[in-house]
């Protein structure tokens, strides 16, 4: 496996053309992690591990982004599946809520597990991502979905309330990630299905746009990167997310009527596109060959002129097994793209 380094990906989010395409995952599944390791891990995701044990995963499959993120798990409702894992069930948050009541958590879990990684992450050139929960996000999930989306359109001076109330932990995250040397703000907010946006442009304007374009602008401000995270057909939508500042778009999800290779033509140097190696397909129900294909179609295709970072079409869950995992690691460590420069010309 060759060494991470943050440059790779900070090279193709400024559209470098490169003959090493960056390798990142976000969240990989701890039956994943305990395969590549060899060794019993808790049943929680990659990046919730202890930092020694996170960053022992990604150097061992030459990962070159590490991911931070304390979430706030504000009236979520979980389940425990027969592995261990903690999985979000609805939210309970309801229109009776008494916001005054909703106490904003202290920061001092995310500056200390900031730290600890950026202590593990010493030795190496692994860069890092730290995962910005929205106000947008975060009222979506402390509500049922099937409320939420009824309040929208009943009771929206509630959504807006409850988002400014979430917004002032928010801005208390942002300004203490802001305070270390992060490589990349990551923004997350629940917009669209498979087959497109979950409701109308006009209500995103009005309800998660706004806070997009907050915490872009000021990521953007003190020189940080900024990806998007939103599942689902985001092809609609990808002009509007260059014009908030967007620098990269993950994960790029396999549906129909959006095609990565269409984007990549559409979009050329204006928003890197990082993921699209499908979960729900070769890497859940393909063969190692036939992931291995799949990459380096990829890489190939979306490598030239920089721009691209190699990932998965949301993340690596249960149903993905290591060997696929670890095929898709290899294919993309050995796929190269030949540049002029490596041409020496």
């Amino acid at each position: 496996m060759r060494n991470p380094d943050r440059n790779r990906y900070l090279n193709a989010v400024s559209h470098v053309e490169q003959q090493e395409i960056p390798f990142v995952e976000l969240e990989v599944d701890f039956t994943v992690v305990r395969g590549v390791l060899g060794k019993e891990v808790p049943p929680v995701s990659s990046y919730e591990l202890s930092a020694p044990t996170y960053v022992e995963f990604l150097k061992r499959v030459g990962m070159d982004m590490a991911y931070i993120q304390v979430p706030w798990r504000l009236a979520r409702k979980h389940i425990v599946d027969p592995e261990g894992r903690t999985v979000y069930q609805e939210g309970c948050l309801t229109i009776d809520t008494d916001l005054a009541s909703i106490a904003l958590p202290a920061t001092d879990a995310v500056e200390r597990r900031i730290e600890e990684v950026l202590k593990a992450l010493e030795p190496t050139r692994i860069g890092t991502i730290y995962g910005l929960e929205i106000p947008s996000l975060l009222v979506n999930k402390a509500i049922n979905y099937k409320d939420y989306f009824i309040y929208l359109y009943e009771h929206p001076q509630f959504i807006k309330d409850l988002q400014k109330r979430i917004g002032e932990y928010v801005s208390a995250v942002a300004d203490v990630v802001l305070s270390y040397p992060i490589d990349v703000i990551r923004l997350d907010s629940i917009l669209c299905m498979n087959i497109g946006p979950m409701i109308s442009i006009e209500m995103m304007e009005e309800f998660n746009f706004p806070w997009l374009e907050k915490y872009s602008r000021l990521a953007r401000d003190n020189g940080r990167v900024v990806c998007l995270h939103s599942d689902g057909n985001v092809t609609s939508l990808i002009e509007r997310f260059v014009q908030i500042g967007i620098d990269v778009l993950h994960p790029i999800e396999v549906c129909p009527g959006q095609d990565i290779y269409a984007l990549k033509a559409q979009y050329g140097n204006r928003i890197a596109l990082h993921g699209n190696i499908d979960v729900g397909g070769v890497l859940a129900h393909g063969t190692e060959d036939e992931v291995r294909l799949d990459v380096q179609k990829h890489i190939r295709r979306l490598g030239r002129g920089g721009g691209y970072i190699c990932g998965s079409s949301h993340n690596i869950h249960e149903g993905v097994s290591t060997a696929n995992f670890l095929a898709m690691v290899a294919a993309i460590h050995e796929t190269k793209i030949d540049t002029p420069a490596a041409r020496g010309v």
